[in-house]
């Protein structure tokens, strides 16, 4: 079922550690990133230079004789620069030697600004924004015999106030002694009483459903900036870079649904999985986060988590999710394949606009 979710070094995944559906004392793990690999060299558009032909004058001997030789121009093929192109391939060796590989955050500084500088350009794709955020509903099941014992108390206890309220009438308009507690009175107290104390003792004493628990990733909101995840899911933005917060990735939505996990610790873990041919299914260092699953004290419960996952340099990758109780894993789902991107930044307009 469903809070997932942030300087030297790449941030935490936004909001992962303190989205309200998640332990917010859990500890994001990540590991340190490698060194910067150097990057593909950058093309540098070429510029256009306008050339006139040149004219070559040679006088012969003979007098009044001259011969004009024209040297045709040198042309140049102007170029326009391109948008990025798409994510190249991922390797074996790229995934160990560039932390970039991973996420964009999780590059040098430098590295972070030169990607965010090409990408800010007319041809990238637009960003979104979150309509909704997770939410939690649990409820308390309990037998159904208390139920039926809480009910009838209920019942009793409005007959037996309206007895009381009847006989106090009669005694403030009569002139006659103070009238005894009447038959019905007497067993709608007793009767109301002891239905409470039956429901009350159900819900301690009845032995809790079976645990059982379901995962499901039911939506992915692609480019979302980490910026906007932070905002809408209560996160302390001053915790993340001004740069970092224009990162994007994907949302994915997950609904979990436990029963019979009152009072049992739980964990969420998620990590990258590159799907590029040549290293189909390898996990992407540096992406496994593992935090804690609020778990509410109630029989069952349903909760909607937004987890935020950005984009690796691998054409396709997924993410996978694990639940987990004592080290144990308990369900397992994934987001299917998802494309990448070319473009890892937000325009700082965009950012503020959100």
């Amino acid at each position: 079922m469903a809070g997932v979710a942030l300087c030297v070094g790449p941030p935490p995944a936004a909001g992962a550690d303190t989205s309200p559906l998640l332990d917010p004392d859990a500890v994001v793990q990540t590991s340190r990133p490698a060194p910067p690999a150097p990057r593909g060299t950058a093309t540098t558009p070429a510029t256009t230079t306008a050339t006139t032909p040149t004219t070559t004058t040679t006088t012969t001997p003979t007098p009044d004789t001259h011969t004009t030789t024209t040297t045709p121009p040198e042309t140049h093929t102007p170029t326009t620069p391109a948008h990025p192109p798409a994510p190249p391939p991922l390797s074996a060796e790229l995934l160990r030697t560039d932390p970039g590989s991973r996420s964009a955050a999780a590059q040098s500084l430098a590295s972070k600004r030169k990607e965010a500088r090409a990408d800010c350009t007319a041809q990238r794709p637009p960003i979104n924004q979150m309509l909704a955020i997770g939410g939690l509903v649990a409820a308390d099941e309990g037998s159904p015999w208390g139920r039926i014992a809480l009910f009838v108390a209920a019942c009793f206890a409005v007959i037996g106030l309206g007895a009381f309220l009847v006989r106090r009438k009669t005694e403030r308009t009569s002139d006659a002694p103070p009238a005894v507690r009447g038959r019905l009175e007497t067993i709608s107290i007793v009767v109301a009483i002891a239905g409470t104390l039956l429901g009350i003792a159900d819900h301690f004493i009845s032995s809790p459903p079976p645990p059982q628990a379901t995962m499901t990733a039911r939506d992915v909101l692609p480019r979302v900036t980490r910026d906007e995840y932070a905002h809408r899911t209560g996160i302390d933005v001053s915790r993340i870079s001004k740069l970092d917060r224009r990162e994007v990735g994907n949302v994915v939505l997950l609904e979990i649904r436990l029963t019979g996990y009152r009072d049992k610790r739980l964990a969420l873990q998620y990590a990258t999985y590159s799907l590029d041919r040549n290293v189909t299914g390898a996990l992407l260092p540096g992406t496994d986060v593992k935090v804690g699953l609020r778990v509410a004290d109630d029989d069952t419960q349903t909760s909607f988590v937004p987890i935020w996952v950005g984009y690796p340099k691998s054409e396709r990758f997924e993410a996978q999710f694990r639940l987990i109780e004592n080290d144990e894993i308990r369900q397992l789902t994934d987001t299917g394949p998802m494309k990448g991107s070319a473009y890892r930044y937000a325009c700082n307009r965009e950012v503020r606009a959100v």
